[in-house]
């Protein structure tokens, strides 16, 4: 059903080209839900295995290896820093804003409204034709950022649960599952790719048999990093594809057919997962606004407002971060201070939030 849906978008999509596509996607799956016949009911775990492993995957493989490094300060800024500001600023003026709601649970919505969502970026850049520096600088982090979100939320969440909090504990916890995720997730690409290389040298070429090893790839690296070293498989499967060399190695160069065969295939997997993330965003609102209005707590409108006051808390601290990298006065960002300003909106407005927050946000209880 929701790949015909898929389908389905991408026809109404070519006849209405000024609606994006995912937001055509959202709607289908709202009305999925609204039917009363189709409801999915998918855990944290396994929405993070099934969807975001392959499609951050992909996205690591297909990243400007270059830009990537030449921008790692502003994205490891924006991927770690911000999200803890975020966190902690954001969760304090939610307190704020928000009647009733205890400082620990804010602190948890801010850290799980912290990470930005990769696929929700890429597809309003098609869209909007965001400059490159933005579009890399927004990519780069949404990468990256998830691992550092998940654990400000694990840790926010923990306090809400517990009563108790240790930034010592947190701190060591996020370095751990960051740093041993990357190592893994680099070590395991690499193994993948030296077996490959060393079945294509001993005659084990078959096409769809190494297509199959590649598809396979995320879901393994994802599970081992997250079930055997209790690290992030989030940030492992990126630094996996980052730095997969299958593809470029001699062997893979003299079969055009395996490369070819293998990039399409991604292309129709990413094609229909990217699908599915929407739908499924669509396919839960009802669920997720269901307590709100039927609650006494807050009035449709008034839970309306707050979520509009939360996004501009989020997109004005994101905004301010940015303005001040650009005019932080350094080798590499002079002559950057007459556009600071439009820059920074760009940033800010860009990075939008998706599938890790909607999967974080359905684990709460409340």
């Amino acid at each position: 059903m929701l790949a015909l849906l898929i389908l389905l978008s991408n026809v109404i999509s070519h006849y209405l080209p000024a609606i994006p596509l995912s937001l055509i996607q959202i709607v289908l799956g709202l009305l999925t839900s609204l039917s009363g016949q189709f409801e999915i009911n998918l855990s944290q775990d396994s929405f993070l295995l099934i969807f975001i492993a392959p499609l951050l995957y992909t996205d690591g493989r297909r990243f400007p290896k270059g830009e990537l490094w030449r921008m790692r300060v502003p994205i490891l800024g924006n991927a770690i820093l911000l999200v803890f500001l975020t966190t902690i600023v954001g969760g304090y003026l939610i307190y704020q804003i928000v009647p009733k709601i205890p400082l620990a649970e804010a602190f948890a919505l801010a850290a799980i409204l912290s990470p930005t969502d990769p696929i929700a970026v890429q597809s309003i850049a098609k869209r909007t034709k965001l400059p490159d520096s933005v579009l890399h600088l927004v990519s780069g982090e949404s990468l990256i950022n998830d691992a550092s979100g998940l654990v400000a939320f694990r840790y926010a969440l923990a306090a809400v649960l517990t009563g108790t909090f240790s930034l010592a504990a947190a701190s060591g916890n996020f370095i751990y599952i960051g740093v041993i995720g990357i190592i893994l997730g680099v070590v395991l690409s690499r193994l993948l790719d030296s077996i490959q290389e060393l079945l294509l040298r001993n005659g084990v070429d078959d096409v769809v048999f190494h297509t199959a090893i590649q598809l396979v790839s995320p879901f393994l690296i994802y599970i081992l990093i997250e079930e055997v070293f209790h690290a992030s498989g989030v940030i492992g499967v990126v630094a996996a594809g980052v730095t997969t060399q299958f593809g470029k190695t001699r062997s893979v160069e003299y079969r055009p057919e395996l490369r070819v065969v293998s990039s399409t295939t991604w292309d129709v997997l990413n094609y229909l997962l990217n699908g599915f993330v929407f739908m499924l965003l669509g396919n839960v609102l009802p669920t997720a606004m269901r307590n709100v209005i039927e609650g006494d707590r807050f009035s449709t409108l008034q839970a309306v407002s707050f979520a509009f006051l939360t996004w501009i808390i989020i997109l004005v601290i994101r905004t301010i971060w940015s303005y001040v990298y650009q005019i932080f006065p350094s080798k590499k960002n002079k002559g950057k201070k007459k556009g600071a300003v439009r820059y920074s909106l760009l940033t800010g407005l860009s990075g939008v939030r998706g599938a890790v927050t909607m999967a974080g946000i359905l684990s709460l209880p409340l």
